[in-house]
């Protein structure tokens, strides 16, 4: 229920620092971040088409909308029970000036990033990187859950037909949004839907044999973590790669998170839902896929990206920040 009620406030607040400063701090004019000619969505238009797009100016606004609302919503996946709610709302709050909107410009607004040639097709370092480095700071800052501190086994849910069930509408709203991200409806969304669900079943296949391998038999919630690194490690490149290299996508993600997250429980750092080793290491991990899977017809422009010029200075932003 905190959870919850975590997630609805931010749904409205979120939306509210959008219209007001968000969107223009993201996509105004700027190197860092963006000036105020948004400022209250004013000159956002109703019958005009963004730039180099088809979709009016409050289409693409209001889209974006939803990665700025979903991404400071991953890290209460990390904090769970362990922040108090005026803390938190000041939190994230904060967080999305100081941290989402600056990198969001940086990559999607046309800022310092993007001109250097870093990409990211639906949030790879905008949406799952930043939240996942800021959610592990998060969780050593505060330490464990009382009940694991006390020693008590909290590994399982108390509701796993519940986790599937949430799993199951991840997986096919999350076509929305990477396959949104082409910002039309064309090959490229297509393309984008395909390599994202090739990804995330290649994900539960290489996490349920590592699981059967190491303890005797697949289990049910962790096949529900491996779809979702799939799907994570995968949105950054979707628009780019061939379906073929999504299912190389996918097995990177069945392995790679998984060690992530036995390592974070290894050193008993008390990340609930796994975002760190989910959203932190697949994000970074799949864009800088791009620079080695990333094919001619599927990219933007000729030059090859460069994934790696902005996930070193991020990892270490996020944490002096936090």
């Amino acid at each position: 229920v905190d959870m919850m009620l975590q997630n609805f406030v931010a749904l409205g607040v979120i939306s509210l620092l959008w219209y007001s400063v968000g969107f223009s701090m993201c996509f105004g004019d700027g190197l860092v971040v963006g000036d105020m000619k948004f400022f209250m969505f004013n000159d956002v238009r109703k019958h005009e088409p963004w730039p180099l797009l088809k979709i009016s100016e409050e289409v693409f606004a209001i889209f974006q909308m939803m990665f700025a609302i979903i991404t400071p919503i991953l890290m209460t996946g990390t904090f769970a029970d362990r922040m108090r709610f005026a803390p938190f709302l000041l939190f994230i709050i904060l967080w999305s000036i100081l941290v989402y909107f600056p990198w969001c410009h940086m990559i999607w607004g046309g800022g310092y990033f993007q001109i250097l040639g870093v990409w990211d097709f639906a949030g790879g370092i905008v949406v799952h990187t930043t939240a996942g480095w800021s959610a592990l700071a998060t969780a050593i800052a505060l330490g464990p859950r009382k009940v694991k501190a006390n020693g008590q086994d909290i590994a399982e849910p108390h509701n796993v037909p519940v986790v599937v069930i949430g799993t199951g509408i991840l997986w096919f709203g999350w076509f929305g949004f990477n396959g949104g991200s082409a910002l039309g409806v064309n090959e490229t969304a297509v393309t984008a839907v395909t390599n994202s669900h090739l990804s995330a079943a290649m994900a539960v296949c290489v996490w349920s044999i590592i699981d059967y391998l190491k303890e005797g038999k697949p289990k049910l919630v962790p096949q529900c973590i491996a779809c979702v690194a799939g799907l994570v490690v995968v949105t950054p490149s979707c628009g780019y790669i061939q379906p073929h290299e999504a299912i190389v996508v996918g097995l990177v993600a069945g392995t790679v998170c998984y060690g992530a997250v036995w390592f974070l429980n290894k050193i008993k750092v008390d990340d609930a839902l796994d975002v760190w080793g989910v959203h932190g290491v697949g994000g970074a991990v799949g864009t800088l896929l791009i620079a080695v899977l990333a094919d001619g017809p599927e990219c933007i422009g000729d030059s090859p990206p460069e994934p790696l010029a902005g996930k070193c200075s991020l990892a270490l932003f996020e944490f002096v920040l936090e």
